[in-house]
Protein backbone atom coordinates (compact mmCIF):
# COMPACT_ATOMS: atom_id res chain seq x y z
CA UNK A 1 0.00 0.00 0.00
CA UNK A 2 3.08 2.34 1.00
CA UNK A 3 4.69 1.97 -2.13
CA UNK A 4 1.36 2.40 -4.04
CA UNK A 5 0.73 5.65 -2.21
CA UNK A 6 4.64 7.23 -3.29
CA UNK A 7 4.46 5.39 -6.79
CA UNK A 8 1.07 7.74 -7.51
CA UNK A 9 2.87 10.67 -5.04
CA UNK A 10 5.69 11.25 -7.95
CA UNK A 11 3.77 10.57 -10.43
CA UNK A 12 1.72 13.63 -9.47
CA UNK A 13 5.42 15.64 -9.24
CA UNK A 14 6.32 14.65 -12.61
CA UNK A 15 2.99 15.78 -13.92
CA UNK A 16 3.17 19.47 -11.71
CA UNK A 17 6.75 19.87 -13.44
CA UNK A 18 5.57 18.98 -16.91
CA UNK A 19 3.22 21.14 -16.32
CA UNK A 20 5.50 23.89 -14.26
CA UNK A 21 7.76 23.06 -18.08
CA UNK A 22 4.76 23.66 -20.23
CA UNK A 23 3.32 27.08 -18.66
CA UNK A 24 7.16 28.55 -18.49
CA UNK A 25 7.88 27.69 -22.17
CA UNK A 26 4.15 29.40 -22.69
CA UNK A 27 5.26 32.29 -21.25
CA UNK A 28 8.56 32.96 -23.16
CA UNK A 29 7.17 31.96 -26.10
CA UNK A 30 4.28 35.11 -25.54
CA UNK A 31 6.99 37.20 -24.30
CA UNK A 32 8.98 36.64 -27.03
CA UNK A 33 5.88 37.59 -29.42
CA UNK A 34 5.11 40.84 -27.50
CA UNK A 35 8.84 41.66 -27.17
CA UNK A 36 8.74 41.71 -31.34
CA UNK A 37 11.42 38.73 -31.14
CA UNK A 38 8.67 36.86 -34.03
CA UNK A 39 11.50 34.83 -35.75
CA UNK A 40 12.43 33.47 -32.48
CA UNK A 41 9.37 32.55 -31.28
CA UNK A 42 8.63 30.67 -34.46
CA UNK A 43 11.82 28.92 -33.75
CA UNK A 44 10.98 28.44 -30.15
CA UNK A 45 7.56 26.80 -31.55
CA UNK A 46 9.34 24.45 -33.84
CA UNK A 47 11.90 22.88 -31.55
CA UNK A 48 9.38 22.43 -28.83
CA UNK A 49 6.86 20.32 -30.22
CA UNK A 50 4.48 21.49 -27.83
CA UNK A 51 2.23 23.92 -30.13
CA UNK A 52 2.55 26.38 -27.96
CA UNK A 53 0.11 28.54 -30.51
CA UNK A 54 -2.49 26.49 -28.94
CA UNK A 55 -1.99 28.23 -25.48
CA UNK A 56 -2.85 31.56 -24.20
CA UNK A 57 -1.44 33.64 -21.20
CA UNK A 58 -4.00 33.99 -18.26
CA UNK A 59 -5.08 37.17 -18.06
CA UNK A 60 -3.09 37.95 -14.96
CA UNK A 61 -0.11 36.10 -15.87
CA UNK A 62 3.32 37.54 -17.49
CA UNK A 63 6.33 36.48 -17.44
CA UNK A 64 7.53 40.20 -16.21
CA UNK A 65 5.68 40.03 -13.46
CA UNK A 66 6.82 36.55 -12.24
CA UNK A 67 10.64 37.77 -12.28
CA UNK A 68 9.13 40.78 -10.52
CA UNK A 69 7.10 38.76 -8.23
CA UNK A 70 10.19 36.68 -7.45
CA UNK A 71 12.55 39.40 -6.84
CA UNK A 72 10.44 40.64 -3.78
CA UNK A 73 9.87 37.49 -2.55
CA UNK A 74 13.51 36.51 -2.31
CA UNK A 75 14.29 40.39 -1.26
CA UNK A 76 11.85 40.01 1.63
CA UNK A 77 13.29 36.29 2.71
CA UNK A 78 17.00 37.10 2.73
CA UNK A 79 16.83 40.42 2.48
CA UNK A 80 18.77 41.24 -0.26
CA UNK A 81 18.18 41.43 -3.93
CA UNK A 82 18.72 38.20 -6.33
CA UNK A 83 22.10 38.01 -8.35
CA UNK A 84 19.98 36.81 -11.99
CA UNK A 85 22.41 37.02 -14.41
CA UNK A 86 25.94 37.64 -14.20
CA UNK A 87 29.03 37.07 -16.51
CA UNK A 88 29.86 34.31 -18.24
CA UNK A 89 33.82 34.22 -17.54
CA UNK A 90 34.24 31.57 -20.45
CA UNK A 91 33.02 34.13 -23.24
CA UNK A 92 35.23 35.95 -25.62
CA UNK A 93 34.41 38.84 -27.49
CA UNK A 94 34.75 39.33 -31.70
CA UNK A 95 38.14 40.59 -31.06
CA UNK A 96 39.68 38.21 -28.99
CA UNK A 97 37.97 35.22 -31.28
CA UNK A 98 39.11 36.75 -34.65
CA UNK A 99 42.65 37.50 -32.56
CA UNK A 100 42.69 33.53 -32.34
CA UNK A 101 41.70 32.73 -35.63
CA UNK A 102 44.86 34.91 -37.07
CA UNK A 103 42.16 37.34 -38.41
CA UNK A 104 42.87 41.55 -37.76
CA UNK A 105 43.20 42.39 -33.99
CA UNK A 106 43.35 45.82 -32.77
CA UNK A 107 46.76 47.28 -31.21
CA UNK A 108 46.78 47.49 -27.61
CA UNK A 109 45.78 51.00 -26.61
CA UNK A 110 48.76 54.06 -26.91
CA UNK A 111 50.59 51.77 -29.31
CA UNK A 112 51.35 53.39 -32.44
CA UNK A 113 52.08 51.42 -35.26
CA UNK A 114 54.57 52.95 -37.98
CA UNK A 115 52.68 53.87 -41.64
CA UNK A 116 53.62 51.88 -44.47
CA UNK A 117 54.27 53.94 -47.83
CA UNK A 118 51.95 52.66 -50.69
CA UNK A 119 53.66 52.14 -54.07
CA UNK A 120 52.14 54.10 -56.96
CA UNK A 121 49.87 52.43 -58.84
CA UNK A 122 49.06 49.98 -56.44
Amino acid sequence: MRQKAGGESRIQQEKAQAERKKALLVMIYRHLISSGYLDASVAMERECNIGLAQWEMADNMDLYYVLQDFEEYYELKFQRKPVLVKKNPNYEDETARAGARGGARKPPSGTILPKIAQEPGS
